[in-house]
């Protein structure tokens, strides 16, 4: 069974990665660029085993996942993302921002308890 880890960004961020990358190894493989493809991300080691698309993404898969996880514990996670150019899975997604509805809520909680009651103007007003 495998190892649950304790970091839910870092296992969304590793999901992400294997999906793209499996989608970036599929098209390689169609185009008939699949060594090349391997060896410019210093995964050859994958493709010698596998035989098919199917396992060879997984064995490929498994590999980026796993430098990956000895990136994050050694610290060079950007690093590391950046050579296998999937940097842009660092960069925070809206979901993961705050709302700026939240902002609104907040004021007339905080206006509430102060007594006061909260202007229409104020409630309107978005913070970014």
């Amino acid at each position: 069974m495998r190892k649950r880890y304790e970091n839910a960004r870092l296992e969304s961020l590793i999901r992400r990665a294997r999906v793209r990358f499996m989608e970036r190894l599929r098209a390689a493989y169609f185009h008939g660029r699949t060594e090349r493809f391997l060896v410019r991300y210093r995964l050859a080691e994958a493709g010698g085993a596998a035989e098919g698309l199917l396992p060879l993404a997984k064995a490929a898969a498994d590999l980026v996942e796993l430098r990956l996880r000895q990136a994050w514990r050694g610290g060079y996670l950007s690093s590391c993302l950046a050579d296998l150019d999937l940097a842009d899975l660092l960069a925070r997604t809206d979901t993961q921002k705050k709302r700026p509805s939240l902002h609104l809520v907040q004021r007339e909680n905080q206006a509430a308890a102060a007594g006061r009651q909260p202007s229409a103007s104020a409630s309107l007003h978005l913070v970014k």
